[in-house]
């Protein structure tokens, strides 16, 4: 059950201001557009906005009987059978914060490490005087909280708790450094905002009255190594796995959409969800955009061609005129963060469309990128004792990259650090586009506890690590103003498990990548889509943009209010911005980086009060 929850704790027992605490939600609204509970009790406040998107989403908050315990439940819960065999219950005579507050009943503070599924959950046990707040391993819910002497502060966006007056305003400039560097995955509990922290995946706050504390639920995902005796046996698990969790997602609606492109991340979604719903009878439509006038960005064709194998209706619309930065200074921004998509109005009248369809939910392919571990193949080969295999990556990286690069290449390091036991992390230099104030704050240090016990950290990172924000707050906002939701069927515990604990030969093999996806959709795919080494890119339809562009977002780049300077370097992004200088694509990120920030910091300074041109 999407939605948006806030939690206010007076750590001095004095009652809530109802003013403020009024006003305060007022910020959540966007997030839930079914309905608002809140309930006050002493020094305790909660709230929620709700979507209801699940079957079994019930009210929120949930509550026992007698009134002493309360839970908030931001997200869903998967395998509900599994929980309710292990509390003795029925899972279809209850919600999900219901199962929740039973899992909390029975295992304490530890309830979350008994659960799957994508959820943030605070739970408040008046009796005992304590309160909960817990994300799980997934970690695609977030929840992001204020610790201070006199109140504790938690909700499901940032700029929530910066309407709180007692919550600083101050931008957090080590955050910003790693966005502008492109290393937002390292900043871990940090957020844009100094005095706002992020839980992470698999943590819980812990209050009681005269102690707050942190602890990690014991991991639980990829803490196994599947070996299956064919390659067919792996690819039909994938298969099952991946129709599970569609099933799960779209169990009690008649009608869903799907996000499809031409790729290999949402035809096989679409094609194995019109085959179950061939034998459920609910209606599926695909939703997506045209592009004429920029055929290397178009995929139309394949579209066509996957929604005519699955049998299912395809709704386009025309699109060419939603093309990036048309008005710089009215680019749709968040209040949370500066991370912007340059495609957002392509999103926003597909949701609009799905919505006036009477879509509640949205199925897409976006998480299947990060399913696949990058590098990693002939390590595994040769640990699995696969000489054959591991003897033709090595011959395939030969011809690609030569023989003198051999020995610097991740690829052939990693077989070499894995026999000797040398498991460090060693971040990257600080990019050159940084200003060195920027470059100077970076601090990589080392992996995280449950990525270090991984054979392949990085990509336990990708699929379970702290950054949140492209994921849920960034994006998430303008699919739930529409009261639609973005569900990810490649986004499922069982699923994540299983790609963690397979080899990484299963996923790339001698050079052609998704080789799993690619041999489970054998005869579910037309072969024209199965077969093609890689969709169509976006990147002619935002070059178009930019180049239309340039003149405006030169000016209001160059404006002498401007503050990209402190953590970009402003001779390089200048000489970047000059005419008839053809740019690299990773210098019309960076100017984009630029843009959105500016725009958003322009946005929280005049509607969260934000001094964020203060002396850093």
């Amino acid at each position: 059950m999407p939605g948006g929850l806030f939690v206010w704790l007076d750590r001095q027992d004095r009652p809530i201001d109802p003013v403020l605490f009024a006003r305060i939600t007022d910020g959540l609204g966007h997030r839930g557009s079914d309905g608002f509970r809140e309930w006050q009790s002493g020094c305790f406040a909660l709230a929620q906005h709700h979507l209801h998107v699940s079957p079994h989403a019930g009210f929120c908050p949930a509550a026992s009987q007698d009134g002493r315990l309360q839970v908030l439940l931001d997200g869903r819960l998967d395998h509900r059978h599994r929980l309710g065999a292990e509390l003795g219950l029925n899972p279809a005579l209850y919600s999900d914060p219901e199962l929740v507050l039973a899992a909390y009943r029975r295992w304490g503070d530890s309830w979350i490490e008994h659960v799957d599924g994508s959820v943030a959950a605070v739970v408040v046990d008046l009796a005992r005087r304590r309160m909960v707040a817990s994300r799980d391993e997934l970690g695609l819910v977030p929840l992001y909280y204020h610790v201070a002497p006199e109140l504790i502060l938690l909700a499901s966006e940032p700029s929530v708790l910066l309407r709180h007056p007692a919550v600083g305003k101050a931008l957090d400039h080590r955050w910003l450094s790693y966005y502008f560097g492109c290393f937002s995955s390292a900043v871990r509990e940090r957020t844009p905002f100094e005095q706002v922290k992020a839980l992470l995946p698999g943590q819980s706050l812990c209050w009681e009255p005269d102690q707050v504390s942190f602890l990690f639920a014991r991991g639980r995902l990829g803490r196994s190594r599947l070996r299956f005796r064919t390659d067919r046996e792996y690819a039909d698990r994938f298969r099952e796995l991946l129709v599970a969790s569609i099933a799960d997602l779209t169990a009690g609606y008649e009608r869903v959409g799907i996000m499809l492109s031409g790729g290999m991340d949402s035809c096989p979604v679409a094609c194995l969800t019109a085959d179950l719903f061939r034998r459920t009878g609910q209606r599926l439509t695909a939703y997506s955009w045209s592009l004429d006038g920029f055929p290397d960005a178009d995929e139309t064709v394949q579209i066509r061609t996957c929604a005519a194998h699955a049998g299912i209706a395809s709704e386009s619309f025309p699109a060419d005129d939603l093309w990036s930065l048309p008005e710089p200074v009215a680019w749709p921004t968040d209040l949370n963060t500066p991370v912007s998509n340059a495609y957002l109005k392509l999103f926003i009248a597909l949701y609009e469309r799905a919505s006036a369809d009477g879509c509640r939910i949205l199925l897409q392919g976006t998480f299947g990128d990060q399913l696949y571990p990058q590098g990693w193949a002939l390590a595994d080969a040769l640990s699995d004792g696969e000489f054959a295999l591991a003897a033709g990556e090595f011959s395939r990286l030969r011809r690609c990259h030569g023989l003198g690069a051999l020995p610097y290449l991740p690829e052939v390091r990693r077989p070499l650090k894995r026999l000797l036991h040398i498991r460090t992390l060693k971040g990257p230099r600080p990019p050159k586009w940084l200003s060195p104030l920027a470059a100077d704050v970076l601090n990589f240090g080392t992996w995280p506890p449950a990525a270090e016990r991984h054979p392949r950290p990085d990509q336990f990172l990708a699929l379970l690590g702290p950054d949140v924000f492209d994921l849920r707050v960034g994006f998430g906002c303008e699919q739930t103003r529409r009261g639609v939701y973005r569900c990810d069927p490649y986004h499922e515990w069982d699923l994540i498990d299983f790609m963690l604990s397979l080899p990484a030969y299963q996923c790339e093999r001698l050079g052609q990548t998704k080789y799993l996806a690619r041999e489970a959709m054998r005869g579910y795919m037309p072969e024209s889509l199965r077969t093609r080494p890689r969709g169509s890119l976006l990147n002619s339809f935002f070059d178009a943009g930019f180049e239309r562009s340039r003149d405006p977002i030169r000016r209001f780049l160059t404006r002498p209010e401007c503050t990209w300077m402190r953590y970009l370097n402003r001779d390089f992004l200048i000489r970047a911005l000059s005419e008839g200088i053809p740019n690299t694509d990773r210098e019309k990120v960076l100017i984009w980086m630029a843009l959105a920030y500016e725009l958003w910091l322009e946005r929280i300074e005049s509607e969260l009060g934000v001094d964020g041109r203060g002396v850093w």
